[in-house]
């Protein structure tokens, strides 16, 4: 009998593949944080790598805004879910590809955000409410590509398309509302 490991359900003897496998959305998770606060680390030794505006209100709060951050956002989200409609994940060099553009899109996200941390660490939070949903959406797309990809090695199974992109819409549509009704309005 394999021993599991209580933490995280995974066997002690099977290959760190089928651990990320099996938790690959909060492996993702973990990745945005991990890179975030080394930006804002980062930002916070040399502040002129953040941006050079300081956060101001600029939403208005409207309906119009929901639906304009939800598109924007989906746009960036779609990615790692079109990467498997395609079946990237199957073929040797796609699934690189595929890798390479998933983690550009994780890493890029989470270091803009931690450099204006980092620069505004006072100014910028009440800005960020919908941070936590919105960083779970890309952890849930980013983490589904992970899964498929990795799946091909291990006894895992992957999260449906249908469901990831369920989930994916849900924490967009709700990142969208708070950041729109949450943050800040000009006066």
């Amino acid at each position: 009998m394999t021993p599991v490991l209580p933490a995280t359900g995974c066997a002690s003897t099977l290959p760190w593949r089928s651990c990320v496998a099996r938790h690959s959305t909060l492996t993702v998770a973990a990745a945005i944080a991990v890179v975030t606060i080394a930006a804002v680390i980062a930002a916070m030794v040399k502040p002129e790598l953040g941006p050079a505006t300081a956060p101001h209100p600029t939403l208005h709060g409207t309906p119009d805004e929901v639906v304009s951050i939800v598109v924007q956002n989906l746009r960036t989200l779609i990615a790692p879910l079109l990467l498997i409609a395609g079946r990237w994940h199957t073929g040797r060099v796609t699934r690189h590809v595929g890798d390479l553009l998933v983690a550009t899109l994780v890493i890029a996200n989470a270091t803009l955000v931690g450099l204006a941390l980092g620069r505004y660490p006072t100014q910028l939070p009440a800005y960020l409410p919908h941070l936590p949903l919105e960083d779970a959406a890309l952890a849930i797309a980013a983490g589904a590509w992970l899964a498929h990809r990795t799946k091909q090695r291990t006894d895992a199974r992957a999260p449906s398309l249908s469901r990831t992109a369920l989930l994916t819409l849900t924490a967009t549509i709700a990142a969208a509302i708070v950041e729109t009704y949450a943050v800040p309005h000009p006066r």
